[in-house]
């Protein structure tokens, strides 16, 4: 199979690390050229399924350590790639110091919605009230609208 001008324009668009850093702070680098990196699909079987989208493939870093380049490079899926991103890095979770001042700033504080009550508004055609957010599905389609109370 021959490259085609969007098969080129795929590789320009992935060759673009956008200044994407490693762990430590080290970028990035892909350093294939066009025909290193069509051969390379080629190879893997899996070109027309490659794409960000579940089940498609990637072209992942080996132990997502190092640059794009031949001898370390892996087609794996994005869920794959995604779990050696993670790899060695601590899950991460607050500790209990940095909870017990979070809720130290809080005390005393109220919630900003937690029992407020909502603002009620009385329609102009019926004079039914609703909640803010109910009346203006209500005036929209209001019986009264239509036929005026007559008093």
């Amino acid at each position: 199979m021959k490259p085609t001008s969007k098969d080129k324009m795929k590789f320009h668009n992935q060759s673009k690390t956008n200044g994407r850093k490693d762990a430590a702070g080290i970028p990035i680098e892909f350093r294939l050229t066009f025909e290193q990196w069509w051969d390379w699909w080629q190879a893997t079987g899996h070109y027309h399924e490659r794409g960000p989208k579940k089940g498609q493939y990637v072209m992942g870093r080996i132990n997502d350590i190092g640059h794009y380049e031949i001898g370390n490079i892996v087609c794996i899926t994005g869920a794959q790639n995604s779990r050696d991103a993670r790899l060695g890095k601590p899950f991460f979770c607050h500790d209990d110091e940095w909870k017990r001042k979070q809720s130290e700033g809080k005390a005393g504080k109220p919630s900003p919605k937690k029992g407020v009550p909502q603002r009620r508004v009385k329609c102009p055609h019926c004079s039914h009230e609703y909640g803010s957010t109910g009346l203006h599905r209500h005036v929209a389609t209001c019986p009264s609208r239509f036929n005026p109370i007559t008093a």
